[in-house]
């Protein structure tokens, strides 16, 4: 008989954590891909700068690419557009040579998604991408607070409804995962645009599900890190400690650039950006921080189940190479050639030591 400990497939979930995010999780993906796993890969979550990576990954590809084709083609791609170009920037210059775009002033994910086809090319609509691994791409619903989902072959929430994807771009799902409530304001999306069904389960078979109208008109949409930094929800339940119906037999890592909360306090007397972005960010920490302690415990029970791959992982505390990713600020500006290849070798070297250390190559 089969050891079900043996031959897992990944469920892979990354972070946010904008530019930082993405060259960390390549890294990731780069060890994965020394060791032949990409191909392991049967679903992928992801939130804010893991989405804005796999959405190069996808662009690039017009598929999910294997291992080879990741190292000898992807990730060089990867790491010219990053070093090259910076979405602030192209977003600035769009608000200067088309003014009539001041209308998205406060929703600046909506100039995002011009910028994303433009800038870095990705012009696939979200039904072309391709059915394995199957991508979940996360927002938050601003009207219910619920987290968003966007597939392939659908999009929504259990409380809004669900509905078919038709014409919609990649380039929206990417801004709404990437849409800060500091950084970019929300995406905008009229929900007439698209027919909704109730369902009792996310399942892609709108046969025999009761039509909907949605109670509200238009869908603000933001960072999907502001409901779940980690993009774990999908697979696992952190209030049970316990991996959801369907997914008992699969290994589950986890990729987590986001950054700790700074020891730091502005002393402007009064409300302030700096003092709103700290309450943002300590919520946001304790969140994760219940998130983190709820799946390690499950790794824990068997080393098979899954890892965590933390860009402040105590292995690498007193390196300073290490101190340098961490502090490296979130954001969508262009990084350097340096920099992008001293995050990337730290997600790489993270990967490397945590599964050698668990041997979970072993089971997967």
């Amino acid at each position: 008989m089969d050891d079900p400990k043996q031959n897992k497939k990944i469920l892979l979930c990354l972070s946010g954590g904008g530019i930082r995010a993405m060259a960390f999780h390549a890294g990731v993906l780069k060890y994965l891909a020394k060791k032949n796993l990409l191909e392991k890969i049967e679903k992928i979550s992801t939130v804010s700068g893991g989405s804005l990576l796999m959405g190069l990954v996808y662009s690039h590809n017009n598929t999910f690419p294997t291992s080879e084709t990741y190292l000898n083609e992807t990730l060089p791609k990867i790491e010219e557009l990053l070093c090259s170009t910076s979405l602030y920037w192209s977003i600035l210059k769009l608000l200067l040579k088309k003014p009539l775009n001041l209308r998205f002033i406060s929703s600046r994910a909506n100039l995002l998604t011009e910028v994303l086809e433009k800038v870095w090319h990705i012009k696939l609509k979200l039904v072309d991408v391709v059915d394995s691994p199957e991508w979940s791409i996360n927002g938050t619903n601003a009207y219910n607070g619920k987290r968003f989902r966007f597939k392939n072959y659908e999009i929504g929430d259990y409380d809004l409804g669900y509905a078919h994807p038709d014409n919609l771009k990649l380039s929206y799902a990417l801004a709404t995962s990437a849409a800060f409530p500091v950084g970019f304001g929300p995406l905008c999306i009229d929900t007439k645009q698209f027919k909704w069904f109730k369902d009792d389960s996310w399942s892609g078979n709108q046969e025999n599900r009761e039509p909907r109208v949605p109670s509200c008109q238009k869908l603000y949409l933001y960072d999907g890190g502001i409901y779940d930094n980690l993009g774990i929800e999908p697979y696992f339940d952190c209030g049970s400690n316990k991996v959801k119906k369907g997914y008992e037999n699969n290994c589950i890592i986890v990729s987590d650039a986001g950054k700790p909360v700074e020891s730091n306090f502005s002393r402007f007397p009064f409300f302030n950006f700096f003092r709103f972005k700290k309450i943002i960010d300590i919520i946001s920490e304790q969140s994760r921080s219940l998130r983190i302690r709820s799946f390690s415990e499950y790794v824990k029970q068997d080393k098979s189940n899954g890892a965590y791959f933390s860009i402040k992982d105590p292995k690498f505390k007193d390196s300073d190479l290490a101190h340098r990713v961490i502090k490296y600020p979130t954001t969508l500006g262009r990084v350097n050639n340096e920099n992008f290849r001293v995050i990337l070798n730290h997600g790489y070297e993270v990967a490397e030591y945590v599964l050698n250390k668990y041997k979970l190559i072993d089971h997967i």
